[in-house]
């Protein structure tokens, strides 16, 4: 690491001596992959820094609140790039100040960061970080200043204060769009002079993401990009702006893809004419969200559109800040509202006394609610027609074919006196229509009551005995078995390999007593005794 201050180089930093060439040659000391630091001081030059094809050079401050560079001329830029391809260069923590307010008509030179250089090839510069730098009075505060086709990408800002920027804040222009990872501009914050006449804060021709924006106190045009494919605008706070042109558009979104959200826009006062938040062109798609514009106690005549002429437009969410605001989604009386596919889901309007566009191939599918009071609001879809062509059908919800809200022509013919009447299921006896009786027997049916599945087996405790059919119990069949059922004579004798507990409910029985190997078997019957207890005997 090189520290400006330390031998050879002896930058004094007071604000006074001309440390001009002593930053220069630690610059070039340090070279490709060098370490320049600047520790706290205010450091006056008089001529630009360069840097020459030094990639991975890092320059850093101490802090940035205590390391000022000083531009004490005029037309010059503080830092000049003057090689191409120089990549992965990091400047941090530093405040570049010029020593007066700089203007383009006076001082067009005056960029606090400058690229130069005739193009070389479609390399560029590519992946610099510019991390805590602040800007003051400069023309420009990044400016790409070449001749032909110098791609810039992979560019990331992050934490960086502009204020009083006579013109510009960041000139990007690559002469081409590139399919190259795009720049990033993460939290940053712009303060303006109210007196002071800038043109576009952003002025683009990039692929490129803004993450969270503060601009205060900035006049007419924001940003314009006119060369991007994919390009994304969220998080943006703009406060004090004012408006002194006609017809003016705050974004211009050009020739790209664009998706923008959460833009939350304070205008305190303009011109009396038509004004847009989001403007685009025929090569342009938006998509946008959450969207809201307070025009405060200033801009108390003309109107302002948030949504502008784009090839297609799906948005969500746009606000004004009252309902006195003279502020709309669109205007429904220009031709920015026909390509408007969606608004919070719903078609555009149009309003009043103004046209549909010509139905086209483009169109097919599309839908517009019109606004008439001498017809009524009107809902119309583009079709293509049997005869090949493109027409605009009204969507006729009546069958009256005046766009009514009955039913649809379609379902008239099938109702009662049309031309293919679906009969009543209840008087024919046949499939048909279901009368209220029974959808309403249907509708009092418990839900999953036809999933009925019947047991396999059922306990006896749910038969009811009667006189004629009764359970027997095991004995009592084992008794009747050995009857035989006739009046009580002995005709099996029940075989048993041990007796029986002899009781008056065996009594008469006989029964087989099966002997083992060797032994033979012996038949007992049950006997009551004359002491009037029970016992088994064996007849020989």
């Amino acid at each position: 690491m090189i520290n400006i201050k330390g031998s050879p180089y002896r930058a004094v930093g007071d604000g006074i001596t001309d440390d001009t060439r002593a930053i220069q040659r630690a610059i070039d000391a340090a070279g490709p992959g060098g370490n320049v630091f600047f520790p706290e001081g205010k450091y006056r030059i008089t001529d630009s820094l360069l840097i020459d094809y030094y990639p991975g050079l890092a320059i850093d401050g101490e802090n940035w609140e205590g390391v000022a560079v000083i531009m004490d001329a005029n037309n010059k830029p503080i830092v000049k790039f003057i090689a191409q391809d120089t990549n992965a260069v990091t400047l941090s923590n530093l405040h570049l100040q010029y020593k007066t307010q700089q203007v383009k008509e006076t001082n067009p030179n005056s960029s606090a960061i400058e690229y130069s250089g005739a193009a070389n090839g479609e390399s560029g510069f590519n992946n610099h970080i510019y991390t805590k730098i602040r800007i003051t009075f400069a023309t420009y505060g990044f400016n790409v200043n070449t001749t032909g086709i110098v791609p810039i990408w992979g560019f990331k800002w992050e934490d960086i204060i502009l204020s009083k920027i006579g013109t510009t804040c960041f000139r990007i222009r690559s002469g081409q769009p590139i399919d190259r990872p795009m720049n990033t501009f993460a939290n940053v914050k712009i303060i303006q002079d109210a007196n002071a006449n800038p043109s576009y804060a952003f002025d683009l021709q990039c692929e490129f993401l803004i993450d969270a924006l503060d601009i205060g106190g900035w006049k007419n045009e924001i940003l314009i990009n006119d060369r991007g494919y994919n390009c994304v605008i969220r998080y943006v706070n703009v406060d004090g702006h004012s408006i002194t042109k006609d017809f003016c558009s705050l974004f211009i979104l050009q020739d790209g893809a664009y998706d923008v959200s959460a833009i939350d826009a304070n205008i305190v006062a303009w011109k009396s004419s038509q004004h847009k938040l989001l403007q685009g062109n025929a090569n342009s798609t938006l998509n946008a969200r959450n969207i809201r514009v307070d025009t405060g106690a200033g801009a108390v005549q003309g109107s302002m559109s948030i949504l502008g002429t784009f090839k297609k437009i799906v948005a969500a969410g746009l606000q004004k800040g009252s309902d006195v605001d003279p502020v709309e989604a669109y205007a429904g009386y220009l031709n920015d509202v026909w390509n408007v596919y969606s608004l919070d889901g719903l078609p555009p309007v149009i309003q009043d006394g103004y046209s549909l566009p010509a139905a086209s191939g483009e169109y097919r599918g599309r839908m517009f609610y019109v606004q008439s009071k001498q017809n009524g609001d009107q809902l119309f879809v583009c079709t293509l027609e049997t005869n090949n062509s493109y027409a605009w059908s009204k969507i006729d919800l009546d069958g009256t074919g005046d766009g009514g809200d009955g039913v649809s022509p379609h379902a008239s013919t099938h109702i009662t006196g049309g031309t293919d009447v679906i009969a009543n299921a209840d008087t024919t006896g046949k499939s048909g229509l279901m009368s209220s009786a029974d959808k309403t027997k249907l509708d009092g049916i418990e839900a999953k009551a036809n999933n009925y599945v019947h047991p396999a087996t059922h306990p006896a405790t749910m038969i009811v005995e009667d006189p004629s059919r009764r359970f027997v119990t095991d004995a009592e069949k084992a008794k009747w078995n050995i009857d035989g059922g006739s009046g009580g004579s002995t005709t099996i004798a029940q075989s048993v390999t041990s007796l029986p507990t002899a009781s008056s409910a065996n009594r008469g029985q006989l029964v087989l007593l099966l002997g083992a190997t060797n032994v033979a078997d012996m038949t007992y019957i049950c006997k009551k005794l004359a002491d009037n207890t029970y016992d088994w005997k064996q007849i020989d």
